[in-house]
């Protein structure tokens, strides 16, 4: 159904006399409703759908072109049809994928020359739209022409997307002003195809070429795990993380701060590519700060594609009022199972930690009463170590214990000597001399003389005690005697006590 060229030439003779009178729209003119664009045998194509004329003998389809040897666009009636109810066309020589295309539709007359009654619609243009892949971002930017013919407003921009293949679904909308649109979070490897469609006011539509994009670009890590930063010999702070095995990213940046301060700061770069598993030992950490540890991959541009949760490490601190030790620490943050509970351990004397509690994730406080320990004579020395546990929640299977720096708290020691001993007493505690403790000391001295400053009993074990036998295998005796004893408590300390001892014979 193309125009007959000798019609054609007389067409584009006659159309500059035409326009001006052609910018009225009219009901009697044929009009495009809707100008879009499809797929036809694998190719897109201009589609364009117009409002029927009663009585028409048919429509002319004019074509906004540029010609080879002409830099000046002009109309180019591209197809005819020959019935008013023939509507529709597709143009098999558009090419929306490149540029915008234009069109109007006029009305065939065959009583006017060249077939052309002169009666020609309002422009309408396709939407032509581009995207531009930035792998620093992972991001696409959109941009595409405003729709331009409809006699009503265009009230928005529809954004379709699909993703390696699959179905169009809707992603955003664009106010009528707005045409442009950034779509981040692109998967490394991924194409993402993208529609654009203008909607007005009265429910028309148009819709756009497709545009696609590869995102071309190293693949991130899905996941990087921060397992735990946990104390190690009371000196030092070890954090380690894992990361996603299918990541490429070949740099890892640990970050570091004061917990609640800005910025991070870097405190180790990893550049070796993806190492699964990382581990740092913080040496330089005061035991007594909360510190916020975190790993960051980066790509080639600088910027980072993926945060870690946050590690931090526990820091306790306690203090004794009278026989009870009060402890407090910080909570653990920020497992991606959440904590699960708290484990408190005890060492008495520097011997080994023992658990003697727990308590549930949200407390972070512990009592220990330890006034049992005064009638067992144990060590003033009190230390208390706190281990958080990781829930079962962990998406990555993977179970985090965090160990918290040590407090140590240490009780004084009351020391009291009896004034007297009985060796033939029926009672056990009164036949021997023996100093009474609240704890043990951390260094004794005992020594007792007669009442000729003659050594008859000494001893370095504070679980000792003398009988009252003057020495050289005699037998008690009674009389009064002299003692000197010196201790050092567990903060270093030294306590002399001096007096005297009765020694008596229950009659």
């Amino acid at each position: 159904m193309n125009l007959p060229k000798p019609y054609l030439l007389c067409f584009l003779f006659c159309l500059q006399a035409v326009l001006p009178v052609c910018a009225q729209y009219s009901d009697t003119i044929p009009q495009i409703d809707s100008l879009s664009v499809v797929v036809e045998a694998g190719m897109e194509k201009p589609f364009m759908v117009w409002n029927r004329l009663p009585g028409a003998e048919g429509y002319i389809i004019f074509h906004y072109e540029y010609e080879d040897q002409n830099p000046n666009p002009i109309w180019n009636g591209i197809d005819t049809t020959y019935s008013e109810t023939d509507t529709s066309y597709l143009h098999p020589g558009g090419m929306p994928g490149s540029q915008p295309e234009e069109y109007r539709i006029g009305e065939l007359d065959s009583t006017q020359e060249g077939n052309f009654s002169g009666a020609m619609g309002e422009v309408h243009t396709t939407i032509h739209a581009t995207a531009e892949f930035d792998p620093c971002e992972g991001s696409v930017a959109l941009e595409w022409n405003k729709y331009r013919g409809w006699q009503e407003e265009i009230i928005e921009y529809r954004i379709f997307t699909s993703e390696n293949g699959g179905p169009f679904v809707y992603s955003a909308s664009q106010m009528p002003n707005d045409t442009t649109w950034l779509f981040t979070g692109a998967g490394a490897y991924t194409e993402y195809c993208f529609r654009i469609r203008a909607v007005s006011e009265e429910g028309r539509t148009s819709t756009s070429n497709t545009v696609c994009v590869t995102a071309d670009m190293p693949r991130p890590p899905g996941y990087i795990n921060a397992d735990q930063a946990t104390v190690k010999n009371n000196e030092e702070i070890v954090v380690s993380f894992h990361i996603d095995p299918l990541a490429e990213s070949g740099e890892y940046r640990l970050l570091r701060r004061s917990a609640g301060q800005e910025p991070y700061d870097t405190l180790h770069v990893y550049s070796a590519g993806n190492p699964g598993y990382l581990e740092y030992t913080d040496e330089e950490a005061d035991l007594n700060l909360i510190w916020e540890y975190r790993l960051a991959a980066v790509n080639e541009c600088g910027k980072t594609v993926c945060l870690s949760n946050t590690a931090t490490n526990i820091s306790l601190h306690g203090n004794a009022i009278d026989f009870l030790i009060h402890l407090v620490w910080n909570a653990y943050r920020e497992w991606n199972g959440g904590v699960d509970r708290y484990v408190i351990y005890r060492s008495i004397g520097n011997g080994p930690f023992l658990e003697i509690g727990t308590t549930d994730r949200l407390n972070n406080t512990f009592t220990d009463d330890i006034s049992g320990f005064r009638t067992q004579a144990v060590p003033g020395l009190f230390c208390y170590r706190i281990t958080a546990i990781e829930s079962a929640g962990n998406p990555y299977g993977i179970t985090g214990e965090s160990r918290s720096s040590i407090t140590c708290i240490e009780m004084e020691t009351d020391i009291r000597f009896p004034s007297a001993i009985v060796p033939n007493s029926d009672i056990p505690v009164n036949r021997v001399f023996k100093p009474v403790y609240t704890f043990f000391p951390r260094e004794y001295y005992l020594v007792i003389y007669n009442r000729w400053n003659n050594k008859v009993f000494e001893t370095t074990n504070p679980s000792e005690g003398w009988d009252g036998n003057p020495g050289g295998g005699a037998t008690p005796q009674e009389g009064i005697y002299i003692y000197y004893c010196k201790i050092k408590n567990m903060n270093g300390d030294v306590v002399e006590k001096t007096g005297k001892v009765a020694v008596l014979f229950r009659k």
